[in-house]
């Protein structure tokens, strides 16, 4: 469950999980408080939060790809085509890229 506390003059909120690094915020209303407390309590429950930040510095996007391409790709009927597009989509520089590193921009170049 969320901790809401009042800290100076803004209100703080505090979510700790077992599985999940603690997580903290501050806002200036605590209905907007509670209401941020609320919703990341469900996207934790529903595993939605990374449980570790620290492995998105450890992964790239190639990796991710590749595994896709290994794991996911071969059970569909377009495997063959989807196979080529993904093995050309590997020779890309963004592949390289951590996932910690990516950007919205990276993506849109």
């Amino acid at each position: 469950m969320a901790t809401i506390r009042k800290h100076r003059d803004k209100w703080q909120v505090r979510i700790r999980r077992a599985s999940l690094r603690p997580m903290s915020k501050s806002f200036a209303l605590r209905k907007d408080a509670m209401e941020w407390g609320r919703q990341m309590e469900v996207q934790a429950d529903r595993a939605e939060l990374p449980s570790d930040p620290k492995a998105l510095e450890r992964v790239t996007l190639g990796e991710l790809v590749r595994r896709y391409r290994d794991s996911v790709s071969p059970r569909k009927k377009t495997a063959a085509t989807e196979t080529i597009v993904l093995n050309a989509f590997l020779a890309r520089q963004i592949c390289f890229r951590r996932l910690s590193e990516l950007r919205t921009e990276d993506f849109a170049a």
